[in-house]
Formats: structure tokens, C-alpha cells, sequence
């Protein structure tokens, strides 16, 4: 006999027609006997062919109740109930045999499953344990029933647990607010401003100690007399004093902070316990939420899902779903009743289109409240071995929530169509047109945000705000020898640079947008040569200048993972790169200088007549120079040994440092023998990734990315760190000596 090893799944949704005792009871028209379904209690087999099969059921369960104990005993009604609903699926189930007396399936008198439950939906697993052939010799399968899912009892279960939380969470506010009324003046202020100085005290106290380890190096490596030597040997004495400083401070801090009883570190446990609660309560309602209302009678009848094959979604029809989008965009007054949890999660279950209609329409505050809760409830939800398959489609809800709502909006919806912002208006200013005239004009626009080509007759300072422009590299400008007789046209868009052209590009996200596509900063997938660009195909680009370009553009949420990505040689390009856009910012918004853009570079005449020359020049608006300096910041964090606090993990470093706690990876192939040393020290492969790293002293300081920055960019950190510290005092190699 041959025993399979696979397991049924069979949904059964709540009834819309249920079937009456006639329609069981009938001897011919059975659908038990059309499905050769057996149906058996404590080995005694129901004779559907012989009517009357309610009366058999109340018979077989007395018989079998009197040899039972009162734990064990069977409900007639749920058993009636149950072959009701298997009835109304027999199609489902055909060549099945069932035992009707099987515990799993809830049909005692002493369970927590009742007649409502069965009436509700739920999901049946049956796990066949034989086969054979019936005396037609068609095939008959034995079951055992694996489990079952009541979605009424689900939903009971989330409400019980949300009583019990919210209970709790009443209980613990009580008492942060008694904690906080008995330390007094201001005490949760007071407490948020403490812990911001204990975190900056911190990272202050790790810059000060990779600090002094890299000038001892120098020290140690330098001759001794020299110059340089003397001021590596003052700086190392000051960074001890300051050192020593931030210790004092940070021991005064820890001494205010556990001062009284209770003190702010009690009720920063407090805050720490409601805060939990708190998240606990919006998970449990979210959960709620997408569980939403038992289903209508209009459901459609239940089908089979064998559990290892993948459930397909119908499409939705077009026109329903533009009825759904309007009624959506008009519920927005009943959205702001709801706390922003409610209003994300209903945002979430959204389609794309009505969450963007929606997002158009809320205000600034509105929009960053929702994005918090986002961001929390995705936080919460970070580490995927501990979702169930719920859970995972709701954290991929949430990561499209949270992209719409990273992009900034210009339309408020579908249809209408997406106005440009100021940055990219071009105005041309005519010979005859004075300056001040041309500023009016355009008063609703920032200068700062508009190009504005200059003919020959307009005086030469009126024109500086022209060099700013928020435009990207693949512009240019006129060249500025049209003629003071030539009327000024508007500025064509520029080709790409000649050299070094990247193709990148923005594209409207579509259907067929990937859901780990690069987004720029207006919401919109970028582009390279025509194909959308993802993290791992951009770790395959090897034009470093197109890496650059979509490095500018992309949000600011992506752009540490992709800058963690880089390996060394790109890396120090790319730094080059930033730092050439944050070097041109003097040329560029100096008013007595003349600026000429050119394919690739920038070409500045000064006052005085000298001629300098920058490259990546087209970067050059305020966001451009925000981002080549975040740019630069980012590495000089990556490219820095991170000193590994207590706590720390592979998880909560890899979220800190590259924006993702899925990058923990990197973490172990860039510290090789960290993960042997952590298995020595009995930690299990599934722990890795959450167990604290400060307890492995070889392994105090973790490289963050591959390789080490060529010596130029090292000197060229340490220069912009001297530039921060307190101006030394340089001793003459004359005054060392004497």
C-alpha cells in the first residue's frame, strides 16, 4: 500500500447557502456517496445511502461517548455541523476517509472550538497516511487531520491578547506618569536631552580613541624632531585631554541620570516598557486589521490548496478599481480620526494608486507622522526568520508605503499631470531686460533654483546667481560668447557629456518596476542605458562616472547601502568625485567671478583674470553640494574601523552603518575569523548574526567594507579632521631647537 507523504489544504469559507437537515438526510441524492467520501466514528462507519444520517451521528456519538471519558466526548451539534460544512465541499474531498472523532479537529465537548467556529471560515490540513482501491477499483485515500485554522478563533484569540495588552499598557502609563510627576521639572525633557548627550558622548568617545590610535601610528612612524613630529606630539597630548574630558562629562551624565528614586533611568526603563506596548498594541491591531471582518455570505465556495503550491491573485477589474480609488481618496477626514498606526496600516492595504492619490493630498506634518509609524512598524519587523507568511506580506505592504512616501509629490494623482519643480525652469534673461525687473518676475521661485542663461549686454554681477543651477551633470550651458545684438533664447537642454556620459535616466514606477529598484528623490526608477537600476545591478556597473550620477540622485534611504557596495578603487574615485562637486561651490556662487559651463568641466575667470578649471561642474545647486557632502561623510564613517560597543551585533551595526540590518553579511566576510571565533565560543549558526560582538576582544574595532581608502584619501581625512580641532600653534624647526 502505498503511503504519500504529502498534506491537503482545504479552505472553507463561511457558507452562503447552508445546507438543511433534509439535504443531509437524503438517501439518494447523497454528496457523500457522488464523492466516495467516508465519514467514521471510533471505527463505527455513517451509512449515508441509508438515510437519515443526522440520527446515525446522534447514535454512533452516544455509543461512542459511553466508553469515553467526559475530556473526550463529542459534541453531537459540532459533528453535525462539521459534516454539514464537508458536505458543501465534498468535491473537494473526493475519496476520502475521515475520522469524525479525531482530536485535532476540535469536535469535543470540553474544547475551546465551537458551532460558531465551524460556521466561520477555516482552513483543514489533512495529512494522508495510506491508499487503496474501493470495490469499484477506484482509489481511496486515509487521513489523519494535521491541524486546523478557525479565523473566528483567530480573531478571538487577537482580541483576548489585546485586552490583555492594553490593560498592561494602561497599568505601566499610570505609572510613567507617577514617575515622571514625582521627579518633577520637566522630567521627560530632561531625560530626552540626557540620553542625546549620552549618545553623542559616545560616538564622540570612539572618533576621540580611532583618533589617538591613528596619531600614534603617525607618531611612532615619524622621526623624532621634526616638525611634524612636534605637532603630532601636542595633538596626541590634547587628545588625551580631551579624552579625559568627555570621560568626566559622560561619568557626571551617568551620575544625574541614576540620581533619586526613582531616578531618569528608572523611568527611562519605563518609557522603554510602554514604548514596547505600545508597538505590541499596533502589531496586534494591524494583524487585526488585515485579518478584517468575517467574510459576507456572498463569499465564493472554498477550493483545495495543496500547501506547496503558490496561490495566484485574479487581477482586479479596471474599472473596480478606479471605483475603489475614488472612494479612497474621499475618506480622507476619516483617516486623520484614526492614530497614525491605524493610518498606516490602512494606507498599507491600500492599492499603489489610492495610497499616492491620498499622500498628494496630506499636508507635510501628516505625511512625516505616517512615515514614523512606517518606519517603526518595519523596524519591528526586520528580522524575516521570525515572520510567518502574513507577517512577510505585510512587511512588503509597508516597504511600498514607505518608497511612496520617501518620494516627494507633485500631482495629486492619477491623471493629473506631474508639474516640475522650480529647479528645472529654464528663464532666459534678454540684454535689454534689467536684473531687478527679471528677479520680480520670477519672486515665486527661488534664484538659487533657476538657470538663467546671460547674454553679453547684461552686467556681469546680476548674472552670478545663474551659475547655481539644480540640474544634473548630463547639462551644460551656452557658451558666453553670444553677442549683446543676438536676443537671448531659452536654454536647450544640454546633450551628456561628451566623455564619461552615464545614461542615467529617471522612468515613471510601473507594474514592471522591480520591487528593489533604485528610486531618485522625486520617487521615480532610475535608469542606466535604458535598464532599471537595483542594488545588485548596480554593483555590476562599471562605469564609475554612472555610478556617481545615480549616487546623486538616488534617496537618501538608499544611499549608504549602495556606497557600502563600492569596492576600494571606486570608492576613492567616487570620493574624488564629491569632492570635486563641494570644491566647485566657491566658484559657483561667487559673484565677481565669470563661470562657463562646458560638456565635462566648469571654466572660472576670477577678478584678477586667473583661469580654473573643475571637473562634475553641472553639480552644483544646494542639494547637489548636500549630497557630495553626505557622500563624503558616509565613507569616512564605512572606511573607519567601527568601534564595537556592548550590545552591539551583527544585526544592529549592519542597520546602523549600512541602513539595512540585511547587510549583517558583510560584517563576517570583512572580519575574517570573527564567525570562527564565535562558533568556538559555542555560539549556534543561528545565532550569529544576534549575538553580542563585544565579548571577542580580538575583534574590538570591525572593518566595515573591503580594503583600506588609498593613503591620499587617509591624509585627506586627517587633514579635515585638523581643521575641526582647535587651531595648534605650529612650532619653527629654529624654536624647537632653542
Amino acid at each position: 500500500m502505498n503511503i504519500p507523504n504529502g498534506t491537503q489544504t482545504v479552505r472553507f469559507n463561511p457558507s452562503a447557502n447552508p445546507w438543511k437537515s433534509e439535504q443531509i438526510n437524503h438517501a439518494t441524492d447523497q454528496p457523500f456517496t457522488r464523492n466516495r467520501i467516508d465519514l467514521s466514528i471510533g471505527g463505527n462507519y455513517l451509512r449515508p445511502d441509508q438515510g437519515n444520517l443526522e440520527q446515525q451521528i446522534d447514535n454512533l456519538i452516544r455509543e461512542y461517548n459511553r466508553n469515553q471519558p467526559n475530556s473526550a466526548e463529542l459534541d453531537a451539534g459540532e459533528v453535525k455541523t462539521f459534516v454539514r460544512r464537508l458536505a458543501e465541499n465534498a468535491d473537494q474531498l473526493q475519496g476520502t476517509t475521515i475520522n469524525l472523532a479525531d482530536p485535532e479537529l476540535g469536535l469535543g465537548r470540553k474544547d475551546e472550538i465551537k458551532s460558531s467556529h465551524l460556521r466561520d471560515g477555516f482552513a483543514l490540513s489533512l495529512k494522508t497516511t495510506s491508499t487503496g482501491t474501493d470495490a469499484n477499483q477506484q482509489e481511496v485515500r486515509f487521513v489523519d487531520v494535521d491541524s486546523v485554522r478557525f479565523d473566528l478563533r483567530d480573531r478571538e484569540n487577537l482580541q483576548e491578547e489585546m485586552g490583555e495588552v492594553n490593560k498592561n499598557l494602561s497599568r505601566e502609563e499610570r505609572q510613567q506618569s507617577s514617575m515622571a510627576s514625582r521627579i518633577g521639572n520637566n522630567a521627560q525633557d530632561r531625560l530626552e536631552m540626557a540620553l542625546a548627550r549620552q549618545g553623542e558622548l559616545e560616538q564622540k568617545l570612539a572618533r576621540n580613541e580611532a583618533d589617538l590610535s591613528r596619531y600614534q601610528t603617525e607618531l611612532g612612524e615619524t622621526e623624532a624632531g621634526t616638525p611634524r613630529h612636534l605637532e603630532l606630539e601636542r595633538i596626541v597630548r590634547g587628545t588625551v585631554a580631551e579624552q579625559a574630558e568627555l570621560k568626566r562629562e559622560q561619568s557626571t551624565l551617568n551620575q544625574t541620570l541614576s540620581r533619586g528614586n526613582p531616578s531618569l533611568n528608572q523611568l527611562h526603563a519605563q518609557n522603554q516598557k510602554v514604548e514596547h506596548l505600545r508597538a505590541q498594541k499596533t502589531e496586534l491591531q494591524a494583524q487585526l486589521d488585515a485579518m478584517g471582518q468575517p467574510a459576507s455570505a456572498e463569499s465564493p465556495a472554498t477550493a483545495a490548496e495543496p500547501t506547496d503550491a503558490a496561490a495566484s491573485e485574479t487581477p482586479a477589474d479596471p474599472a473596480s478599481t478606479d471605483i475603489q480609488v475614488g472612494r479612497q481618496s474621499t475618506s480622507l477626514a476619516e483617516l486623520r480620526e484614526l492614530p497614525p498606526e491605524r493610518q498606516a496600516a490602512k494606507l498599507a492595504d491600500m492599492s499603489p494608486e489610492a495610497q499616492r492619490s491620498l499622500l498628494a493630498e496630506m499636508s507635510e506634518t501628516e505625511r512625516g507622522t505616517v512615515k514614523t509609524a512606517v518606519d517603526k512598524f518595519l523596524a519591528n519587523h526586520a528580522d524575516p526568520t521570525q515572520l510567518n507568511t502574513r507577517q512577510q506580506q505585510q512587511v512588503e505592504k509597508y516597504t511600498v508605503l514607505q518608497q511612496h512616501l520617501d518620494a516627494p509629490l507633485y500631482g495629486s494623482g492619477e491623471g493629473t499631470p506631474e508639474a516640475p519643480p522650480a529647479a528645472e525652469q529654464e528663464i532666459p534673461v534678454t540684454g535689454d531686460q534689467p536684473a531687478a525687473a527679471a528677479a520680480d518676475d520670477d519672486a515665486a521661485a527661488p534664484a538659487a533654483e533657476q538657470e538663467i542663461p546671460v547674454t553679453g549686454s547684461q552686467p556681469a554681477q546680476p548674472a552670478a546667481p545663474a551659475a547655481e543651477t539644480d540640474t544634473p551633470s548630463a547639462r551644460s550651458a551656452e557658451p558666453a560668447g553670444a553677442t549683446a545684438a543676438t536676443p537671448a533664447q531659452p536654454a536647450a537642454r544640454p546633450a551628456a557629456r561628451p566623455s564619461g556620459s552615464s545614461a542615467v535616466s529617471s522612468v515613471e514606477v510601473s507594474g514592471d518596476t522591480p520591487a528593489n529598484a533604485l528610486l531618485d528623490f522625486r520617487g521615480k526608477a532610475l535608469q542606466h542605458n535604458g535598464q532599471v537600476v537595483t542594488l545588485d545591478s548596480f554593483q555590476q556597473i562599471a562605469d564609475v562616472q554612472a555610478k556617481f550620477d545615480i549616487l546623486m540622485k538616488v534617496q537618501d534611504s538608499q544611499l549608504r547601502p549602495l556606497l557600502a557596495s563600492l569596492p576600494p578603487e571606486q570608492r576613492a574615485q567616487v570620493r574624488g568625485m564629491a569632492t570635486s562637486v563641494v570644491q566647485n561651490r566657491p566658484a559657483a556662487h561667487n559673484p565677481n567671478i565669470q563661470v562657463i559651463h562646458t560638456g565635462g568641466s566648469t571654466v572660472v575667470t576670477t577678478a584678477s583674470g586667473k583661469v580654473l578649471t573643475f571637473n562634475n561642474a553641472p553639480y552644483s545647486s544646494p542639494r547637489d553640494i548636500q549630497r557630495a557632502n553626505q557622500i563624503i561623510q558616509i565613507l569616512d564613517e564605512l572606511e573607519k574601523p567601527y568601534q564595537v560597543k556592548p550590545g552591539d551585533t551583527a544585526r544592529s551595526i549592519a542597520e546602523q552603518m549600512f541602513g539595512s540590518p540585511f547587510h549583517a553579511n558583510a560584517i563576517f566576510e570583512n572580519n575574517p575569523g570573527l564567525q570562527q571565533a564565535m562558533v568556538r565560543n559555542g555560539q549556534s549558526t543561528d545565532s550569529l548574526y544576534d549575538a553580542d560582538l563585544s565579548v571577542y576582544n580580538d575583534f574590538r574595532r570591525l572593518n566595515l567594507v573591503r580594503g583600506t581608502a588609498p593613503q591620499v584619501m587617509v591624509q585627506q581625512a586627517q587633514r579635515r579632521d585638523e581643521r575641526e580641532r582647535p587651531e595648534v600653534e605650529e612650532e619653527t624647526p629654529t624654536a624647537a631647537a632653542q
